[in-house]
């Protein structure tokens, strides 16, 4: 009985976690730069995060794209110019949006 009572609770977990989920993971404000760190991105496929230059509450200009993959991915920006304000990130898998961040640039 205790083997069944573990069994039912593994296969409970891994249907939890089948789950499809999309998320930024970012704890702190990023350096700016012409490259950046992102921390961490779930994706819940293969995509690519969008950045955007972000302003006064308006998204301006694309800066970069990165490619991430299904799952966790630590995510490294470099872009052809200096970044200085926040960041609009928006995660794209099969042409849909499935998450969004502002990233706050540092205070000096």
């Amino acid at each position: 009985m205790r083997t069944l009572s573990i069994l039912a609770l593994g296969l409970c977990l891994s249907a939890g976690t089948a789950r499809a989920e999309s998320y930024f993971v970012c704890l702190e404000p990023f350096e700016t730069g012409s490259a950046v760190s992102l921390g961490t991105v779930v994706s819940e496929g293969d995509g690519v995060i969008e950045l955007y230059d972000f302003h006064a509450g308006e998204m301006g200009e694309m800066l970069a794209e990165v490619p991430v993959h299904a799952g966790a991915n630590r995510v490294r920006a470099h872009s052809m110019q200096e970044i200085n304000d926040d960041l609009f990130a928006r995660l794209v898998v099969d042409g849909e949006v499935v998450a969004t961040h502002i990233y706050r640039a540092c205070d000096d």
